[in-house]
């Protein structure tokens, strides 16, 4: 367990039964070590990637990949160098549920598909889960990227990868929507990201 706040590295240690660090480099230089999971804000995930890769880590980084795709693009190429593997935490195709989803896509029981819409029901940046850097495009790519990118992961995978999806948090406050919480995204990163 490597986090630079020493209780909050301390506590996750002892509910894993693992060693921690609070200095990354010296969490990246173990040889016991074949990958790390970077659960950051967004805005630290490509500098922590590209050490890592060059660390000769294999990397899992929580989604958003991370708030551009310039960045996207520099964490492929350093994992493509490393020659290490990379994934993004997209995780709810894996669900039961959304797995039987694509399973009826793929076999036709629901047609072909033409439009896709999904509501989040909850979830929003309040309690616990209320950080500054959320309300950063330039932090966390947006509420779109920072939260939703879970159902645009989904509705990709679901109908076999479509280059573009649109997306727009109608009940985003005036902080979300002058952050740009909005967006037409292009997939191809993704895409790239298939071939690591």
């Amino acid at each position: 367990v490597c986090d630079t706040v020493e209780t909050q590295a301390r506590e996750a240690a002892e509910r894993l039964s693992a060693p921690f660090e609070t200095d990354v480099d010296a969490t990246l230089a173990r040889d016991d070590l074949d990958g790390v999971m970077i659960a950051t804000p967004p805005f630290l995930h490509e500098p922590l990637c590209v050490a890592a890769a060059e660390a000769g880590k294999h990397v899992f980084v929580e989604k958003p990949m991370a708030p551009t795709s310039a960045a996207c693009d520099r964490m492929i190429e350093a994992v493509q160098r490393a020659k290490v593997r990379l994934m993004i935490g997209h995780v709810i195709r894996y669900h039961p549920i959304h797995e039987r989803i694509k399973q009826m896509v793929d076999q036709g029981t629901v047609g072909k598909p033409l439009f896709v819409q999904f509501q989040r029901v909850g979830g929003g940046f309040g309690g616990h889960w209320a950080r500054p850097w959320r309300l950063k495009r330039d932090m966390s790519g947006g509420m779109l990227m920072e939260v939703n990118a879970h159902e645009i992961d989904f509705m990709r995978a679901a109908l076999d990868g479509r280059r573009g999806v649109d997306g727009l948090d109608r009940r985003a406050g005036r902080a979300q929507r002058e952050a740009g919480h909005g967006a037409r995204f292009d997939v191809a990163p993704m895409q790239r990201l298939c071939n690591v």
